[in-house]
Formats: C-alpha cells, sequence, structure tokens
C-alpha cells in the first residue's frame, strides 16, 4: 500500500511539472457532423463510425457518411472501425428481443456469434488490427470475450459479470469484472490470456473504459457518494479531479498522450443534473467547451440526458454527439494547437 501510494504520489507530481512547461491549453474547430447523427469512435486515420437516426451505421469519411450493409433492425448502429475502414456494429430485431453483434470486413456483414446461445450480443469496440471486443448475457449475466475472426474466445473472470469496454493495438483489453458472484466490480486488464484485476481504487465498484498501446487505463469509479475519472498507469492511480463546481465526473476515452475525455455533472438551480465534457491534458482537468469557438446554439452535450465526446484518437482529435439548436448532432474537434 505504501509503495503505490509513494508511486502515485511521483506520478501525479511528474503530471504537474508537465502542466507547469505545458505553453498553452489545446484549441478546437468543430466540424459538424450533421443532424441526426450519432459519432461513437474515431480511429487514427480519422475514419468515425457512427448511426443515421440510431438505425443505420454509417463511417464517416472523405467529409461525408457512408451507409454500410445491415440487416432489416428496430435500431442500428457501428460502435467501432479499425485500421483498414472494416466496422463492427450491433442491431436490434424489429420486435427488439434480438441484439446482435455484426462485423463489415470488406463491405460484407456477417454475424459474429457469442461463444454461448444467446440472444443478447453487444459489440463494445475494435482494435486498429480489427479485434472486436464484447458482451454478451448468458443466463441474464453479461460475459464478455474477444473475435477475431472464427470462434470467439471468452474473457474468463472469477465472478459472475464481466463488461468489455476498451481494446488497444496489443489486443490488451480493459473493462469490469466481479470476483465472486453478486459482488462489487473492479476494473481490469486481460493481456494475452491472463487477467490482471487492477481493484477499485478506493471505491465501491471500478471498470476501465479505455486503454493505451502503452498499457495505460481510463478507470470509471463508483464511490458511495459520487461517480469520478481516473487514470491508472505503471502501477499508479490518479484522481483526475472536477471543473469547479462539479459533482461526478467519468471517462469515455484516452489516447497516447493520456489525454482523457469524459463528461461530468453539476445540478441547476432546481437541484437537476446538469451533464457537461471535459479534457483532461497535461496533468489539468479542463471544461472542453472553454477550449472550442463553439458556434451559436451549440451543445457538445444534451444538457439532460449526456452524451458528450466519446472518442479521441492519438492526434487529438475527438468526436461526440451534442445539440445545435435543440436538435442531436453528432460533432468533431479537430486541435488547431498544441
Amino acid at each position: 500500500m505504501r509503495q503505490s501510494t509513494v508511486r502515485a504520489r511521483a506520478f501525479g507530481a511528474a503530471l504537474a511539472a508537465t502542466a507547469t512547461l505545458a505553453q498553452a491549453d489545446p484549441a478546437y474547430r468543430l466540424v459538424d457532423l450533421g443532424a441526426g447523427y450519432t459519432a461513437y469512435q474515431v480511429d487514427q486515420q480519422g475514419l468515425v463510425a457512427g448511426s443515421e437516426n440510431n438505425v443505420q451505421p454509417v463511417v464517416h469519411k472523405g467529409q461525408q457518411w457512408h451507409d454500410i450493409l445491415y440487416d432489416d433492425s428496430n435500431g442500428a448502429y457501428a460502435i467501432g472501425v479499425d485500421g483498414w475502414g472494416d466496422t463492427v456494429a450491433d442491431y436490434t430485431d424489429t420486435d427488439t428481443s434480438h441484439y446482435v453483434m455484426i462485423a463489415y470486413p470488406n463491405g460484407d456483414s456477417s454475424t459474429v456469434a457469442a461463444p454461448f446461445p444467446t440472444n443478447v450480443n453487444y459489440a463494445t469496440g475494435i482494435s486498429p488490427g480489427g479485434t472486436v471486443i464484447g458482451f454478451a448475457y448468458d443466463h441474464a449475466v453479461p460475459k464478455c470475450y474477444v473475435w477475431n475472426g472464427g470462434n470467439p474466445k471468452l474473457i474468463k473472470t472469477p465472478g459472475d459479470n464481466c463488461v468489455a469496454n476498451g481494446i488497444n493495438a496489443k489486443d490488451q483489453v480493459t473493462g469490469g469484472t466481479n470476483t465472486v458472484a453478486g459482488g462489487h466490480a473492479q476494473a481490469f486488464v486481460w493481456n494475452k490470456g491472463v487477467l490482471h484485476l487492477l481493484g477499485a481504487f478506493g471505491g465501491t465498484d471500478a471498470w476501465g473504459v479505455g486503454i493505451t498501446a502503452q498499457g495505460h487505463v481510463a478507470v470509471k469509479v463508483q464511490t458511495a457518494a459520487s461517480t469520478l475519472a481516473g487514470l491508472y498507469a505503471d502501477g499508479a492511480f490518479v484522481d483526475l479531479g472536477m471543473p469547479a463546481g462539479g459533482l461526478g465526473a467519468w471517462p469515455t476515452s484516452i489516447n497516447r498522450h493520456d489525454q482523457v475525455v469524459g463528461s461530468w455533472y453539476d445540478l441547476d438551480a432546481d437541484g437537476h443534473a446538469v451533464y457537461r465534457t471535459f479534457l483532461w491534458s497535461d496533468g489539468r482537468m479542463l471544461d472542453l467547451p472553454s477550449l472550442v469557438d463553439l458556434p451559436a446554439g451549440w451543445s457538445l452535450t444534451d444538457p439532460n440526458n449526456g452524451g458528450g465526446p466519446q472518442s479521441i484518437n492519438d492526434k487529438g482529435v475527438i468526436v461526440g454527439n451534442g445539440m445545435l439548436d435543440g436538435v442531436y448532432h453528432g460533432y468533431m474537434l479537430v486541435p488547431t494547437r498544441r
């Protein structure tokens, strides 16, 4: 415990030094991805996986959205795109009783079956090399697995609950799992078939939400009073803090520079939660809209129901979902300086 604390303090001090040396806050130019579109992931080449009106999986490239194949469904969306432009998506049958993961290698669709019989099967991410992560319900119990063609491989965990949230270029996976049936969740890293439990970092539950090629993990921690965003790197955990007035924060994505994006909330005058967005960069928690020259009528989130930034790539490009004059829009934030 003492060694971990010392390492965490040392890591935090290094980040503080980095912040002192930083020349200027990052700044971003907003690109409107269109009304009715949602953006879920941006790859290193700038391809964006998303959905049109939550029924048509799409990929954004060449400054426009392109439809990809899908089966007749009640809802469908692309959740991720790899380095070759191959996509993975989820869809719901028209009777809303069957949830299935599908992949689109080379433009052709194929159903990705879970490693056990189920009618609830979700993709949650894809690596640059095309390895898909997902979770499926086995008799109402969520279990996670990886797939790269052929038979999927179950990620074995000691408890009865597993959700995979992030995968890196080395096919290392992060997520959350319990250690006993019905127990609290711990963040984990799964590497070459070996599960490494990271713990709950002083909270009641914790989940890894994204992992870099260096093995650094963005972590969501649930405490008795709130939710916080954290970074686990080289054996040390750092609480990313909260913007002034914030009551809870959670990360959604991390890049190789340990930049983390996510959402936070405070309360309005009537006591209702109002959702906002953040960028953690160079050791500082920053209110994301303050870094963007937002056109009139724009919000980087739905203030009442979330949304916000979903993904950040290694070039610092951010995609997410917000509102323009009360209408849902996807957006891309392109760095203009560092």
